[in-house]
């Protein structure tokens, strides 16, 4: 197939052709017949047919540039046929001023020759014109030593001009860079002290944060250290109430920190786990009514469910009918109060304090769970 490919003859006239045509093409078509030696018969057609297509393009090119050579060069035969004339008229000019010059020469010439011919005869007859001639030249060849080192003088003071308009013009730019400078380092100072602004409110958020933390984990430690009284076991209606207290305001002295510290981007960790777990093992826990500002802050989650990989518990144990029997009313009261009552659960970095009182099939006692985020509280 590569005999339908239309090569120029290689002479002269084709390199300068294909120096002046689209180097892209021209690289291009260089790639492909290498490619062709390593591949089939197919690709040899797709060669053959951009090599005609930029044969093609190439002769358009070349045709259109031989158009614009050929107005080009009447262009400029043109232009140098009228230079020419110019030149031409010039020189007749200069013709007859050298013509004129001539004669001028001519007429010096004698009149240097009837000078001679005086000073000659001035010189026989009087020493004195002599002297006076002497003189004359030498103050003539004074002069024109004066007249050069005018001239030097003159380019010198151009010379210094310019330097002069060169060092103002220095000048005015170092007096701009030295005000553009002034202006950054009055931003930058500006910058610093809000960045100095910004420093000790961060540091003094974080002091608070910090001894808030302290205090949240010396009071966690307390209430996981209570003990019910041996007698009444598990069933301590009033331990667990008082735990219960305690896990409130546990709750409150956190929400607080959590107001005074800045709103922390979220990874993107948590970013991908926004959609949850499935209905039906999502924790059923309810906002703890305290005041105001745990109502605002109820729907403020800093952790997302299914985060430390627990499944959260599916339902609730109701109480066990035969052991409600083998209780007072008033305990009876007091544990159907604690399991029907709200659930409390504290946001934080490191874990979850929940409290779900709950009565079991097998055991009728409330009890307390430490949970991590995304979990429900369930007897230990």
């Amino acid at each position: 197939m590569l005999e339908h490919v239309v090569e120029p003859p290689p002479n002269k006239s084709w390199v300068l052709r294909e120096a002046e045509g689209d180097p892209e093409d021209v690289e291009e078509l260089a790639k492909r017949r290498v490619v062709v030696m390593g591949h089939g018969g197919q690709l040899k057609k797709e060669i053959i047919q951009r090599v005609n297509m930029v044969a093609t393009e190439f002769r358009k090119v070349a045709t259109s540039q031989m158009w614009d050579t050929t107005k080009r060069a009447i262009t400029e035969n043109t232009t140098v046929t009228l230079q020419l004339a110019k030149i031409s008229r010039q020189g007749m000019q200069l013709l007859r001023e050298n013509e004129r010059l001539r004669g001028n020469q001519d007429n010096l010439c004698k009149q240097l020759e009837l000078l001679e011919n005086s000073q000659k005869v001035m010189a026989r007859h009087s020493r004195g014109h002599q002297k006076v001639i002497l003189m004359l030249t030498e103050k003539r060849r004074e002069q024109q030593q004066g007249k050069a080192e005018a001239k030097q003088l003159h380019l010198l003071l151009s010379q210094l001009e310019q330097s002069l308009m060169q060092l103002q013009k220095d000048n005015q730019a170092l007096r701009s860079q030295r005000e553009q400078l002034n202006l950054q380092l009055e931003h930058q100072q500006a910058e610093g002290q809000r960045l100095q602004q910004e420093l000790a409110e961060e540091q003094k958020v974080r002091a608070s944060l910090e001894a808030a933390l302290a205090q949240a984990a010396s009071f966690l430690q307390d209430t996981v250290q209570m003990q019910p009284d041996e007698e009444d076991g598990d069933f301590d209606v009033v331990f667990q109430l008082q735990r219960k207290e305690m896990l409130k305001h546990l709750l409150v002295m956190l929400s607080s920190a959590m107001v005074l510290s800045p709103q922390m981007p979220v990874s993107p960790r948590r970013k991908s786990q926004s959609w949850g777990p499935p209905k039906e093992r999502r924790c059923s826990t309810q906002p703890l009514r305290t005041g105001p500002l745990l109502q605002r802050l109820s729907s403020v989650t800093p952790y997302q469910l299914g985060d430390l990989g627990r499944a959260p518990r599916r339902i609730h144990i109701p109480p066990n009918p035969e052991d409600l029997r083998l209780l007072s009313r008033t305990t009876r009261v007091g544990n159907l109060w604690a399991h029907s009552g709200p659930e409390v659960r504290v946001p934080g970095a490191l874990g979850t304090a929940g409290w779900q009182p709950a009565l079991g099939a097998d055991h009728g006692s409330a009890t307390l769970q430490l949970c991590g985020p995304g979990e429900v509280a369930g007897p230990l």
